[in-house]
């Protein structure tokens, strides 16, 4: 394919995730007692940082649970 293609193309497909990303829709409060399961590498786990600064320890905070 040719640049001036590829570009048009490029153009299309970002046009295409800006319009069907930005929509409006609202996201259901998770329940008071509800339950967030975290997992995944060393960055979940927070290897060198703080236990205070875990993703553990944010996402409780933002949750408002302590």
């Amino acid at each position: 394919m040719t640049k001036p293609l590829n570009a048009v193309i490029v153009f299309v497909l970002l046009c295409c995730a800006v319009f069907f990303g930005c929509d409006n829709t609202k996201l259901t409060p998770i329940p008071e007692h509800g339950v967030i399961l975290a997992f995944g590498d060393n960055v979940t786990v927070g290897v060198g940082a703080d236990s205070s600064h875990s993703y553990h320890s944010t996402l409780s905070t933002l949750n408002f649970r302590v």
